[in-house]
């Protein structure tokens, strides 16, 4: 009988009555049990949208690349292409992304986090912070790419003759930085939507 009571007496101690569970209570148990879930296929579908199309968009970008350089070299010639080559060494994606600090994959987390927990305050100051903080990096670093493009153009060993069109170049060069850097925390928040599609587009 379910609903029994059996009497349990142990050595030195007083009795004691233990009633099993009811048949109901096991019921409710029972369906009370966590389920395991699999993940949802659309889950798999947009990862595998995403990879192809980030797949895609780099082996398009590689295609214009190396049909873009001999178009190059024939309009401003062999030397001057190879320092515009050399100038880009001073951009986020050269040499200067020691100075990245970490602001894209920063905005990514603060991003992905308020779709998770819904505090979008917390992610737009948190943005906010990361777009001010790139800006002035990118800053002070046009100021002094533009104060030493002289000075650098000597210690590349540019050709004495091109020295002053690469001074140019890097002056330009920095000036583009003050937006590069603010894009890298945008960048960030596309990734943190998932909107890797649109992202490669822009790319």
């Amino acid at each position: 009988d379910a609903g029994a009571h059996f009497r349990v007496q142990a050595v030195g101690m007083p009795q004691a009555i233990v009633e099993p569970p009811s048949t109901e209570r096991l019921a409710v148990s029972a369906y009370d049990r966590p389920v395991l879930t699999p993940l949802p296929a659309r889950m798999f579908r947009a990862l595998a949208v995403n990879t192809f199309v980030s797949a895609l968009s780099f082996l398009v970008i590689s295609i214009i690349g190396l049909l873009l350089i001999p178009l190059l070299i024939g309009v401003y010639g062999l030397t001057q292409y190879g320092l515009l080559v050399l100038a880009r060494l001073f951009l986020p994606t050269g040499l200067l992304g020691i100075l990245d600090l970490g602001f894209s994959e920063t905005a990514t987390r603060a991003v992905a986090r308020a779709r998770i927990d819904q505090d979008w305050n917390r992610a737009f100051a948190q943005v906010s912070l990361l777009i001010c903080l790139a800006a002035i990096i990118g800053l002070v670093l046009a100021l002094v790419l533009s104060g030493s493009a002289g000075l650098a153009a000597q210690l590349l060993n540019v050709e004495p003759t091109r020295q002053a069109e690469f001074a140019e170049v890097l002056r330009v060069t920095g000036w583009v930085l003050v937006l590069a850097f603010p894009c890298l925390a945008l960048e960030g928040v596309v990734k943190g939507y998932e909107s890797f599609r649109n992202l490669r587009m822009c790319e």
